[in-house]
């Protein structure tokens, strides 16, 4: 599998906490670049944003929004080639609405795991708590037939802790 396709849908536990947010910012602006390329036409990238607070998420889709804005702003000259072939965008204000639209069109703020058991890539970011990082990594690898790459973001469990205890063979980073 190549980086496209791990990148077609990925999931990030903890979204709507500090670095579940950045993590799924930076993360929906490569999506959605992807997604644009003319190799990746037609083809569907969804970023599931699993948290368990469906105020967090709401939040987060409020924060998502406004940043990705400030990228968009940034980068309004890539962005007019990346829509060249679109007729229906031509200033630079709509060119900017139209990414932001489409890079939240990617994202969908869940509360249940079970959104996570069709990803290619799995990015960690929720508590430091390492029976509830195993509990989750392994329910999600029994679940799942694309047998993902795990990132976690831990500051205080070891990787090989949570590569054992899942049993991912070496999948987590």
């Amino acid at each position: 599998m190549n980086y496209n396709e791990r990148l077609q849908n990925v999931s990030v536990l903890g979204a709507a906490g500090k670095m579940g947010s950045g993590i799924l910012l930076l993360t929906a602006v490569e999506m959605a670049d992807l997604s644009m390329k003319p190799e990746n036409k037609g083809k569907t990238f969804c970023l599931n944003a699993i948290d368990v607070s469906p105020a967090g998420l709401a939040g987060l889709m409020k924060y998502l929004k406004v940043q990705v804005q400030k990228i968009a702003e940034k980068k309004t000259v890539v962005l007019r080639k990346m829509y060249a072939d679109r007729e229906d965008v031509i200033e630079n204000e709509c060119i900017i609405n139209e990414y932001v639209f489409d890079v939240m069109n990617i994202v969908r703020p869940v509360t249940t795991i079970e959104s996570a058991y069709d990803s290619n890539l799995i990015f960690e970011a929720i508590i430091e708590n390492r029976d509830l990082k195993i509990k989750l990594f392994s329910q999600i690898d029994e679940n799942n037939k694309n047998k993902p790459y795990f990132f976690t973001n831990t500051s205080s469990v070891p990787i090989h802790t949570l590569d054992e205890g899942a049993k991912l063979g070496g999948r987590v980073l």
